[in-house]
């Protein structure tokens, strides 16, 4: 089988988890005897060995609102499964007019039930390619049950809708005198919260901090 996987997270400044989720895929797809080919809008992410497409002008948001309201460009790859693994929803129609099956990664509808935390740009792009998603998609991959459930209740028909829990490669142990040099330096004492992840309104750190203060 072949599959495609659009990595344009890979080209943001920060690629957060979803980057973390895609490399992880690119690593142990092949594994289940996939032949995987990566694409999106620029150049080679850094430390990508996967074969890779570059899809060429127009970049960025100019390319996602053409595809969530156009279904163009269409992809110049030859492939059985297209995987959007965000909601960066490319178009199910290639250039040589195959269809090939839509599989979206939908990690969750934070900015349905709290738009508040994004940008109105930002709420608008999501709500495009979760209708995207819903009209094209084949079938829809959920980390949990519960964003699963939410998909359930924004009309999705859950025959189409799998939750599969994410999985990461364990790291390695750190080393202690390592760990033990940094928590020094900022001037930690046990005991501590770690929060580790973007620095972002959505992500609740006040909250955090809140309860850290209210704790001690």
């Amino acid at each position: 089988m072949l599959v495609g996987i659009h990595v344009g997270q890979l080209l943001q400044p920060v690629p957060g988890g979803i980057g973390t989720y895609i490399r992880e895929l690119l690593t142990h797809l092949p594994d289940s005897e996939c032949t995987v080919t990566a694409f999106a809008a620029g150049p080679r992410p850094d430390g990508l060995r996967t074969p890779y497409t570059d899809l060429g002008w127009p970049h960025g948001a100019l390319r996602y609102e053409a595809w969530h309201r156009l279904h163009r460009p269409r992809l110049p790859i030859a492939v059985d499964v297209i995987h959007a693994p965000s909601l960066a929803v490319p178009p199910k129609r290639l250039h040589n007019h195959d269809s090939a099956a839509l599989i979206v990664t939908v990690h969750d509808v934070a900015f349905l039930r709290h738009p508040e935390y994004f940008t109105p740009r930002g709420v608008r792009f999501h709500e495009r390619g979760l209708a995207r998603t819903r009209v094209d998609a084949a079938m829809v991959i959920t980390p949990s049950e519960f964003t699963r459930a939410e998909l359930g209740r924004e009309g999705f028909d859950l025959d189409r809708v799998v939750a599969i829990p994410h999985g990461i490669t364990t790291p390695a142990a750190p080393d202690s005198a390592a760990v033990h040099s940094v928590v020094s330096a900022l001037g930690l004492t046990t005991p501590f919260a770690l929060a580790v992840g973007t620095v972002e309104p959505r992500k609740g750190l006040d909250t955090a901090v809140a309860a850290v203060a209210r704790a001690r």
